[in-house]
């Protein structure tokens, strides 16, 4: 069973990796972000939306393989392409379910 540490660390990879994946791509970054500047309320939305999807990703992660060695870094990969495709303005229901889709993906 993971201790309180652990979930902590993973959270903060989740939040991590979602974030380095989400900015890689400077010319996909800046259209999402000229297109839903308004509805983040600006930049800082961006690092919101990562930190509530990396939170989504993690809680997925447990709710469904909490000793997962599936593919993460492809399964955090599809799930950032989920969320440019489907836009910021999602529930944390809707974040959850596409970070579960991306992990069944990979398993």
């Amino acid at each position: 069973m993971a201790t309180n540490k652990d979930k902590r660390i993973n959270l903060a990879e989740n939040i991590a990796a979602v974030t380095a994946v989400f900015h890689e791509n400077s010319t996909r970054y800046e259209k999402f972000y000229h297109m839903y500047q308004d509805d983040l309320g600006g930049f800082p939305g961006i690092w919101h939306l990562c930190g509530v999807a990396g939170l989504a990703f993690a809680k997925a992660e447990g709710q469904l393989r909490p000793d997962w060695d599936g593919e993460w870094v492809g399964a955090v990969d599809s799930y950032v392409d989920s969320i440019y495709r489907e836009g910021p303005n999602l529930s944390d229901e809707k974040f959850l379910e596409l970070a579960k889709q991306a992990i069944r993906q990979r398993e």
